[in-house]
């Protein structure tokens, strides 16, 4: 379908169509390490999608179509400028709701129901005057297309939702991952077998990640559980046949990670800035108790050639989490649907763990360490199999590590085979150091939850930063 091209002139205030009133969250909180609050309040509708452009700027996307710009401009980690910048709700051809928002090349890309769209600003004022309709006229029911990635080679992906509650499905085109280059053209199907894939995520040299929710009112499964999948080209994820973990020869997919039962994982991010693995993925859960973000970490057995993954909670009390992004300075940002706000979750330390490879016995992880603001400084690196009690390092401060734990005493001899990390060591000049974790091939290693964690201090012993106690799991 050729793309139509549409210019307006924004009008000063919003014309909601919906009554928006935001539903109070519980008191947000976040794990050791870190803090959470308050970014950007006062949104005139209840938003669904975030996006960050070139220059730093937040656009959130509200329900009924609006989308406000926003800045941090002191740096004192809250908005203190939001601006309207499109008004999706006061235009005829756009039909509600509006769940999906993607920053490209200088351009919004948007999804609202049965259309992919994009948004240029041709004036250079920032404000969206022109649209174009890149896809259009596909059918939508309570599910519909949702979110909007892009590759290195500028390739669009967006999911498209079933059409039915538990199938089946009307098209094949439905409960799928849809591909077409950046004009529109040349529309296919890259995945099937998603139900409703509200986040979607994509990193280079990694590929895609995406949740998927399952049904509400399947009497043969009352409970069947939500999912997180790493989403390969012409691969099959299950539905409407499977939900959770397929039985064995099914020819579907099995999901990297389970989630309660209508949780509702919505739109995810991968790590943008967190100590971790830059493949962790964060999900919020819409409505899980407590609402949480859960941090996803993904390995791939080599065995089976399948993803396999645990999950730890970052933060939680949120009205309904149903977007998280990571800034550009790496706080992650969690927009909160029913509470009509923006949340932002910050590491309270500089303090960095950075991992390449899989914590696997006989495998070798490499760790970087990273805290720029103490360079030359010397540090101590520890692993633990508990998070506490805590292990004193003078002047009053405590690393939330468990010395007396097998692991730790373990870990701790000078040219032990797990632990090739130097122990302790000295920062570079640019606040870095990076060692080698070894796992020896000991099955009783094999499913321990693990933390690595590591304080700096200086030549006359002053604490400098301690990291967050990071978990892991030793995977056989």
């Amino acid at each position: 379908m050729k793309p139509m091209i549409h210019c307006l002139k924004l009008l000063a205030c919003f014309a909601l169509l919906i009554t928006a009133t935001a539903i109070p969250a519980t008191a947000q909180a976040a794990k050791d390490g870190y803090s959470v609050n308050l970014y950007l309040a006062g949104l005139p509708a209840n938003p669904t999608s975030i996006t960050f452009d070139n220059l730093g700027r937040m656009y959130v996307l509200c329900m009924p179509g609006q989308i406000v710009r926003a800045e941090d401009t002191d740096n004192d980690g809250t908005c203190d400028v939001s601006v309207p910048v499109f008004s999706g709700d006061q235009l005829a051809d756009f039909v509600f709701p509006f769940t999906g928002l993607t920053w490209h090349q200088g351009n919004l890309y948007l999804s609202s129901r049965g259309k992919i769209s994009e948004l240029r600003d041709m004036d250079g004022d920032g404000f969206f005057e022109s649209y174009t309709h890149l896809i259009q006229g596909f059918a939508t029911t309570n599910h519909q297309n949702n979110a909007i990635v892009f590759d290195e080679n500028n390739q669009l992906y967006f999911s498209y939702g079933s059409l039915t509650d538990h199938g089946p499905e009307p098209t094949p085109e439905s409960a799928t991952i849809r591909s077409c280059d950046i004009t529109g053209n040349n529309l296919t199907t890259y995945a099937t077998g998603l139900r409703n894939v509200y986040g979607f995520a994509y990193k280079q040299g990694f590929g895609f990640a995406s949740v998927d929710n399952g049904p509400n009112f399947l009497l043969s499964n009352l409970h069947p559980a939500d999912e997180l999948n790493v989403v390969e080209f012409g691969k099959d994820y299950g539905y409407p046949s499977f939900y959770g973990n397929p039985p064995a020869n099914s020819g579907t997919e099995k999901p990297a990670i389970l989630f309660a039962p209508h949780s509702a994982p919505c739109a995810i991010d991968f790590n943008g800035g967190f100590s971790g693995w830059d493949t962790d993925v964060y999900v919020p859960l819409l409505v899980a108790p407590q609402r949480t973000i859960v941090r996803c970490t993904l390995h791939k057995n080599p065995n089976t050639g399948q993803y396999e993954g645990y999950q730890d909670i970052i933060a939680y009390g949120f009205g309904a989490p149903i977007d998280v992004k990571f800034s550009p300075v790496g706080d992650l940002i969690v927009a909160d649907h029913t509470g009509l706000a923006i949340y932002r979750v910050a590491a309270d330390s500089e303090a960095r763990v950075k991992i390449t490879g899989t914590p696997r016995l006989g495998q070798a992880m490499v760790v970087e360490l990273s805290a720029p603001s103490h360079p030359n400084e010397f540090f101590g690196y520890f692993l633990s199999t508990s998070a506490a009690p805590v292990y004193p390092l003078g002047n009053g401060r405590n690393l939330n590590l468990n010395v007396n734990t097998p692991l730790f005493n373990y870990t701790s001899l000078p040219g032990n085979v797990i632990n090739y990390f130097p122990f302790p060591g000295q920062l570079d000049a640019n606040g870095s150091a990076f060692g080698l974790v070894n796992f020896p091939a000991y099955p009783p290693l094999a499913g321990l939850k693990t933390y690595m964690a590591w304080v700096s201090w200086d030549i006359n012993g002053t604490i400098g930063v301690t990291s967050e106690a990071f978990p892991f799991i030793i995977q056989p």
